[in-house]
């Protein structure tokens, strides 16, 4: 809005010196907040390895990505005011500084939305990853009393707490003491593989002969 106004009724930039003095305090705060979350950034990289883009949408703790994604738009911001003020005063034309705001306008709009996605998706629960949902049923079929999944729900609670429900086909040949000893089982099993997996519901499916 500010970047369009000043299109529309263009006024001359005064003296920028305290701009620049400003744009620089703040470069400098931005840069250390910068670094510090890169520095954790790399840390989650290496308990996240892949292609980055892929890691950042599927990640469950959005935390860490949104100071980054934060203090990287804030320090893009104060670069292209920089440029749009330096411009303006060199060229004597303030409608470089009101295209530097319809800049910033546009990079603070992409990061929110990319946030928003994310954020939304986890807010209305959203399910573990592939790899995680792969573990819990090879951790439940390498049980020696368990068939088949029939059935396989899971859904995140938090960054680092999941909810499992599963239906699960038993050897015919189990009472009830051992079916509720195999649930057990199970549990310990996928939790083994997956600490996240704080809540786990397995409920018996169709009981099939051996």
């Amino acid at each position: 809005y500010e970047g369009v106004h000043k299109l529309g009724a263009p006024e001359p930039v005064g003296n920028p010196l305290w701009n620049y003095i400003a744009l620089s305090i703040a470069m400098v705060v931005e840069g250390y907040a910068l670094r510090v979350a890169w520095i954790e950034f790399q840390h989650w990289r290496e308990e996240n390895p892949g292609p980055l883009f892929d890691s950042l949408r599927h990640t469950k703790d959005p935390t860490l990505p949104t100071v980054l994604f934060e203090d990287s738009a804030a320090l893009i911001g104060l670069l292209v005011a920089t440029i749009g003020i330096t411009l303006s005063v060199l060229t004597n034309d303030p409608q470089w500084d009101a295209i530097a705001s319809i800049a910033i306008g546009v990079v603070l709009l992409g990061v929110a939305a990319f946030l928003a996605i994310e954020s939304h998706s986890l807010l209305l629960g959203e399910s573990a990853s592939a790899r995680d949902i792969a573990s819990i049923r090879e951790a439940a079929l390498a049980h020696k009393c368990v068939e088949a999944i029939d059935e396989l729900l899971t859904i995140h609670r938090g960054p680092n707490e999941i909810q499992v429900s599963m239906r699960a086909q038993f050897i015919d040949e189990l009472t009830t003491d051992a079916i509720e000893e195999t649930v057990l089982e199970i549990e310990d099993a996928i939790r083994a593989v997956l600490p996240a997996a704080k809540h786990i519901f397995i409920e018996p499916g169709a009981i099939r002969k051996p």
